[in-house]
């Protein structure tokens, strides 16, 4: 009888020890509901068995439940709109300068407006208010050129500066998911519960996620490996580097040169040279930064740099040299930075006449009949003749880029949706939900009272069992 009731007690008391343990991790869940990253944790239970006989229960690790699937799609949509926030918020920098078509702020807008004071000269030639305002509606031009490409500059910048600390806070990533790997290692080797150090690491890895799109592998031993885009390998121990710099229209990146930083993939062993990796960076914040810094950006440059090329050939080869490069040097083509530098021509403002007359030695007032020669030729040949019109140049320039722009924040829109949906999945997956939990924590309650009951129960009768011993 004595044995049944110690088995009966033993088996209550273990219960007690699992349910005490089981509220304490219930507890831990309900206070870091609101942690970001923390997921629910269970406290695994199982029979204590000798044979075919039951001894009570045996309290094990705590553990945790994360649908891999949906963590990594959410990792990967995390990668998307860091990709698109990013480059929204560029294009839209860029975007601001164009003013809006129509309003009369617009690179076409200028174009028109030269156009417009053209119109007027060639009612009245010889007035000076007339010449003057063409000079002025080509400075006006120049000024929305240059405005355009200092903005396209100014965000080349910005962008070389997000690079250097996105690179910082992949390094402050790849660190932590390091050291908590390593203790994942010990950890499982050991037997130990590996549920906290696995947060710590998944934060750590989200993080990473934003920066690139990366796959992630994990072995049962409780390591990891780290694959890019393009065949990368990220060592767990290795760091990026990069360096700041001040860039200009002419800079771009080529391997090997010092034009612009390269970004750097170092091994822990620094008797092996760094890597230069930039070109097999894509996906996620950083890659998308590296796309706006030595792609998108400088072919905006490129396409703004040939219309200020052709702006400026086609005054001149109708015997006006309105417009000129940095330091009044003659524009005979594209090139690099251009678009930065082109001015009116200093001869042109001090000799308003010029509009009129040309620019050319024998463009002298009274050799041009109706002094309108230059004037017609201009009309006639510079705005509308052959190929693509000028405004229509200028247009397709703020056409490309505003459209651009609207298909980056329309990008952006859908898949911070998507990332929001996901997110709620993964979260109500392995996120805590409190309800659930203080149902759970009612519940072991009274499972508490009921193994409790129990005890005092078995107390009780091996107490009336020595009293009856006592007295026989």
């Amino acid at each position: 009888m004595s044995g049944s009731l110690n088995a009966i007690s033993n088996t209550a008391a273990s219960g007690l020890a699992a349910i005490q343990a089981s509220i304490g991790v219930v507890s831990d869940n309900v206070a870091n509901a609101g942690v970001a990253g923390y997921t629910t944790k269970t406290q695994d239970l199982s029979v204590f068995e000798v044979g075919t006989q039951s001894f009570g229960v045996r309290t094990g690790q705590i553990s945790r439940s994360v649908d891999t699937a949906v963590q990594a799609s959410a990792w990967s949509s995390a990668a998307s709109v860091s990709a698109l926030t990013v480059q929204s918020q560029t294009l839209q920098a860029i975007n601001a300068t164009q003013g809006t078509p129509g309003a009369g702020t617009s690179l076409a807008d200028a174009v028109s407006g030269l156009q417009a004071g053209f119109t007027q000269l060639q009612a009245q030639p010889s007035s000076p208010v007339q010449q003057s305002a063409v000079v002025a509606a080509a400075g006006t031009l120049a000024n929305a050129i240059n405005n355009t490409a200092n903005t396209i500059t100014s965000e080349r910048n910005n962008v070389q500066s997000q690079i250097v600390t996105t690179v910082d806070s992949m390094n402050s990533a790849l660190a932590i998911v390091e050291s908590t790997t390593q203790s994942l290692m010990s950890a499982v080797a050991s037997n130990s519960s590996t549920a906290g150090l696995a947060d710590q690491r998944d934060a750590a890895l989200q993080t990473l996620s934003g920066t690139l799109s990366l796959h992630y592998n994990e072995q049962t031993d409780g390591s990891i490996t780290i694959l890019g885009q393009n065949g990368l390998s990220i060592p767990l121990d290795s760091r990026f580097s990069t360096a700041s710099a001040v860039l200009s229209p002419t800079s771009t990146y080529a391997p090997r040169t010092a034009s612009i930083p390269p970004i750097l993939l170092q091994s822990s062993n620094p008797a092996i040279p760094p890597v230069d990796v930039t070109s097999q960076l894509s996906g996620g914040q950083l890659g998308q930064l590296v796309q706006l810094r030595d792609t998108t950006l400088p072919a905006y440059t490129a396409s703004l740099d040939t219309f200020s090329a052709n702006l400026a050939t086609q005054f001149s080869s109708q015997g006006l040299q309105l417009f000129t490069g940095g330091g009044g040097a003659t524009i005979a083509g594209s090139s690099t930075g251009l678009s930065s530098q082109i001015q009116v021509n200093t001869a042109v403002i001090n000799t308003p006449t010029m509009v009129r007359d040309g620019t050319g030695s024998a463009n002298t007032a009274p050799q041009i009949a109706g002094f309108t020669t230059v004037i017609d030729a201009v009309l006639n040949s510079t705005f509308t003749g052959g190929g693509t019109s000028l405004a229509t140049q200028a247009q397709s320039f703020v056409s490309r880029q505003s459209a651009d722009t609207a298909q980056a924040g329309t990008d952006l829109t859908n898949a911070t949706a998507y990332q929001t949906t996901l997110t709620g999945a993964l979260s109500s997956g392995s996120g805590v939900n409190v309800d659930q939990q203080m149902g759970l924590m009612i519940q072991l309650q009274n499972s508490y009272q009921a193994n409790a009951q129990v005890m005092t129960a078995t107390r009780t009768m091996f107490t009336a069992l020595l009293n009856i011993f006592a007295q026989s």
